[in-house]
């Protein structure tokens, strides 16, 4: 199975232990993490616990808080419109994919990245069907989609396609939009400015540089000037 359409990134290798934690900020894709090192995530309101050796935030809707330790680690960020199910024991706790980590602790890095492609295309076997192809549409086109275009794609009606949205992707195709669009702000916000906020904004698909403001708060709680600060240091 070609697993492009589905997998978005896959990185493996030995990290140093790093000096400070850094900040992931929400994403419609979805991160696995196969690792031989400590994890520690917080929140910014002070939370903080260590996953397993296997871990995944899914669909991130809030900034995580990350300080990873020394070892061997492998991430697989997965495209938006991989449903749930796929990863759904791992979400759970569940060290999926032992063989993945038998690899890692062996130093065998490039037989770990194999094993993970293995494992990802035997589940993806079974899963997708037309309501990815009318989510891919949405993250890759977050300011153009229209409803009518996608009911075509997932052969079932505007309702119907929110529905299934809902409980296989486990959020709507709206909330799919706002989160590929708060991505795409962190973008922008990440290089020195080129526009003013409120054209940045319109160029963004917000209706309005309050509407961008109000947004970027709700995913970072950071207003975005606050948050480029972040992002640039």
């Amino acid at each position: 199975m070609d697993l492009a359409p589905f997998v978005q990134d896959l990185r493996v290798g030995r990290l140093a232990a790093a000096p400070a934690p850094r900040w992931l900020w929400p994403d419609a894709g979805v991160e696995l993490v196969f690792s031989t090192a400590r994890l520690t995530l917080g929140t910014p309101g002070g939370g903080v616990w260590r996953p397993g050796p296997v871990f995944t935030p899914g669909i991130q809707r809030r900034p995580l808080l990350a300080q990873v330790g020394e070892g061997n680690v492998l991430r697989v960020r997965l495209s938006p419109w991989v449903p749930p199910a796929l990863y759904a024991d791992v979400l759970a706790g569940a060290n999926a994919a032992p063989d993945v980590l038998e690899r890692l602790r062996a130093d065998d890095l490039a037989g770990a990245a194999e094993a993970v492609r293995a494992w990802v295309g035997r589940r993806l076997a079974a899963l997708p069907g037309p309501l990815q192809a009318a989510a891919r549409q949405v993250c890759e086109a977050p300011l153009t989609f229209h409803l009518p275009e996608l009911e075509d794609l997932a052969g079932c009606s505007a309702r119907e396609l929110q529905r299934r949205s809902r409980r296989e992707l486990g959020l709507t195709l709206k909330g799919l939009q706002r989160l590929a669009r708060f991505q795409a702000a962190v973008t922008a916000l990440a290089s020195p400015p080129a526009l003013p906020l409120a054209e940045l904004a319109l160029s963004l698909g917000y209706a309005d540089q309050s509407h961008f403001t109000r947004e970027v708060r709700a995913f970072s709680g950071f207003s975005p000037a606050r948050l480029a600060e972040r992002l640039r240091a």
